[in-house]
């Protein structure tokens, strides 16, 4: 099976226009393993087969990671596509080999089983493609012929193939014609051929799992092949399309990533902005702790990080938060918080977040929160109140083990501070802070928050 790394903006380029670079990447994702599946379904359909995955981008390392360590992965290697094709294919000159690519959604196991039969009596198998190309080419041993000077992505490879068949004498054999999916246009096909809930299965992660993502094993689920990812975040969002983009445009993507937006009801375009980054949309009642909380049940990772919709992580943050939490006695983790804006004064709440977050261990929501999820299990998950949720969580934390403050930076919005001014909103965090650790209730507080001090 050839494949391609879903890293975004290097995978499905010509949907990027349409689904961004995050939504062709986790395409390209969904329809490897929607491949991946029927190819390893046709390999336990005769004890001989065997299957490898030759990709291009990103590392045998990441390819495991993704796909299970127990999967042959090996890099497409240098030049153009016939010479790459043709060196996979000469790996099996002694037996039949078959080609497959991992665009094309109407691929089964019947379908590949069926080209290894026909290559007991003929020398070429194709399945035409309805573009004038070839979803899958089998034979029984290779003729780099049939693959050298061939113009790949035009409608002409398929007559062209057939033509050097026929100069060279080979028995050829088709199968039916298939639609491939490469443009916007063509993502119908895909919608008529995935499975159902082709995202995440909830497998062994979902349920405490704490193995690191490359310790994670392909997962075959009802409609087919899974990846349980390893780590999950989740971001509760209210009316926030002029932030969420950015949000969700700052995180790593990697298939064993999974992104939740709880969405509180929201009257703008936050849900479309969402699920144009690719992240799986909760439509659930309002109030940020239930939101998380709901996030966290439809989540699958056994590692969560809950996220503000207006607050972006730098690069690397992903492999910074599974490290720090794989210390021993760590329960959670959080970013340094970094206020968006350019006002020295800003500075010093930063730095006094700071002070706070290393001496007391209180973080704040904005400073994004991270632990496995067996942590937040044990911990009650976010209280049921209107505000402060997220540093009531952190006191339950505590008492679990440490929770750790990494350097790099997590990027808040500062409109609060600019709509009501850095010192009066600064002295109403402080206030609040101050009456939830003397018990103040909850609802109360929020009132402060809001400016009624009645």
């Amino acid at each position: 099976m050839f494949t391609r790394y879903p890293r975004a903006g290097e995978a499905k380029t010509r949907m990027i226009p349409r689904l961004g670079a995050v939504g062709a990447a986790r395409l390209q994702q969904r329809m490897t393993e929607h491949t991946f599946t029927r190819c390893r379904t046709a390999v336990r359909m005769a004890t001989n087969r065997t299957l490898e995955v030759r990709y291009a981008g990103g590392t045998g390392t990441l390819m495991r990671r993704w796909l299970g360590e127990g999967v042959r992965c090996l890099p497409q290697g240098d030049g153009p596509l016939g010479e790459r094709m043709f060196r996979a294919a000469a790996v099996g000159e002694t037996g039949r080999t078959v080609i497959v690519g991992s665009d094309c959604p109407a691929l089964d196991a019947d379908l590949l089983d069926r080209a290894f039969a026909v290559l007991a009596d003929h020398d070429l198998v194709l399945g035409p493609a309805l573009d004038g190309g070839y979803y899958l080419i089998g034979m029984c041993r290779p003729r780099y012929e049939l693959f050298a000077d061939m113009p790949w992505g035009t409608g002409r490879v398929l007559a062209l193939t057939l033509a050097r068949a026929e100069a060279l004498g080979l028995r050829v054999a088709r199968l039916p014609a298939l639609a491939d999916v490469d443009r916007p246009e063509d993502l119908a096909e895909w919608e008529r051929h995935r499975p159902v809930d082709a995202v995440f299965a909830v497998t062994a992660a979902a349920s405490g799992d704490d193995r690191k993502p490359e310790e994670v094993p392909a997962a075959a689920g009802r409609e087919g092949f899974r990846v349980s990812p390893a780590l999950s975040v989740v971001i509760p969002a209210l009316d926030e399309e002029h932030h969420l983009g950015a949000t969700l445009a700052a995180l790593d993507y990697a298939p064993w990533q999974e992104l939740v937006v709880a969405d509180g009801g929201s009257r703008d375009d936050t849900v479309a902005v969402a699920r144009e980054y690719g992240a799986r949309v909760l439509v659930v009642a309002a109030g940020r702790g239930g939101q998380l909380n709901a996030g966290a049940a439809a989540a699958a990772g056994s590692r969560l990080l809950f996220l503000h919709a207006d607050t972006r992580l730098p690069a690397g943050w992903a492999a910074a938060a599974c490290r720090l939490l794989d210390e021993p006695g760590v329960a959670a983790g959080c970013f340094a918080l970094r206020i968006d804006a350019s006002d020295p004064r800003l500075r010093l709440v930063e730095a006094g977040v700071d002070l706070r977050t290393r001496l007391a261990r209180l973080p704040y929501g904005d400073q994004g929160l991270f632990m496995y999820r067996r942590f937040f299990a044990a911990a009650g998950g976010y209280p049921d109140q209107p505000i402060m949720e997220d540093v009531a969580l952190a006191r339950r934390l505590r008492r679990l083990g440490r929770i750790v403050q990494l350097p790099l930076p997590a990027y808040t919005s500062a409109r609060r501070w600019q709509r009501l001014g850095v010192l009066r909103t600064t002295l109403v965090n402080r206030l609040i802070l101050s009456g939830s650790a003397l018990g103040v209730k909850p609802e109360t507080l929020a009132a402060w928050y809001r400016g009624d001090f009645r």
